[in-house]
């Protein structure tokens, strides 16, 4: 897939026309002829792009993450600091702050952070997540056709609101991003993603869905450093061994995963390792 193309998938679904992004810089000609490799754009007018539909160079070029709008940038950051105090009112509080950005700037990419904070507060608050709210996030992943990195993020804080399908074919459209011999960070963080799905599903004792993404995932190579995801992925087949297999290799395994893991990074992270475990034990 071309730049450009990749930035047309981009930057539909965040539903910003031609039109609005001419209005940012150069012209919808331009534009045009840049998503359909008919033409170049220069540096600055692409970085002014990026900047309006929150693209960062490695999803588009496989470089490095860089920072934008320090108010968005910030409000993101008290809100993670929030969500970790269990502060549902502050949640709540920095949701408005993204819709009233949203209209003021018709960024859609807010009113999606807008809808990813109220499904947290919700959650936090235990009251009933609005149900508008919940489907229009939904839309939104399965309206994707190129996870960037803030997607995966997104998806992450709410993956755990929705059912075992929602769960398993999402998983399925985030491997889509992994080549068959990943080597890039990006590609880790998406196979990051497609794990924490997997724990979900076992946890959930969703044999069906289990297994197909564990067979899904057994068909990539993973590099030597992709270690931690590796060894992860051997305790989750261990954990589905334990549920539907033979439970005395699985716990025999589960002791020589959680011994590397405590030789290679910490106590702390074995004993981690062995409490999700213990979750599928129940």
């Amino acid at each position: 897939m071309t730049i450009g193309e990749r930035f047309r998938e981009i930057r539909k679904q965040r539903k910003c026309s031609i039109a609005k992004l001419g209005d940012v810089a150069g012209s919808k000609s331009s534009i045009s002829a840049f998503e359909n490799n008919d033409s170049f754009i220069t540096i600055d007018t692409l970085l002014k792009y990026m900047d309006e539909l929150m693209i960062t160079p490695e999803e588009l070029l496989d470089s490095s993450l860089y920072e934008r709008n320090n108010t968005v940038v910030d409000i993101m950051k008290d809100s993670a600091i929030a969500y970790e105090m269990r502060d549902a009112e502050k949640l709540e509080s920095y949701a408005i702050k993204f819709e009233r950005l949203y209209k003021d700037t018709k960024r859609y990419i807010y009113y999606i952070f807008s809808l990813n904070i109220s499904l947290l507060s919700a959650e936090i608050d235990n009251s009933r997540m609005d149900e508008k709210k919940k489907q229009e996030m939904l839309d939104y992943f399965f309206s994707i056709r190129r996870w960037t990195i803030l997607d995966i993020g997104l998806w992450g804080n709410v993956a755990n609101h929705y059912n075992d399908e929602v769960v398993f074919l999402l998983a399925l459209e985030i491997l889509r991003e992994i080549s068959k011999y990943p080597q890039s960070g990006r590609e880790r963080i998406c196979l990051d993603s497609c794990l924490n799905s997997l724990f979900t599903l076992l946890s959930h004792h969703n044999q069906e869905y289990s297994g197909k993404l564990i067979e899904r995932i057994s068909e990539f190579s993973l590099p030597n450093h992709y270690l931690y995801q590796s060894i992860y992925f051997n305790l989750c087949k261990a954990m589905y061994a334990y549920r539907w297999g033979d439970r005395k290799i699985a716990l025999a395994e589960k002791r020589k995963i959680l011994l590397v893991i405590k030789n290679t990074f910490s106590d702390k992270e074995a004993a981690s390792w062995n409490a999700d475990f213990k979750k599928i034990m129940k």
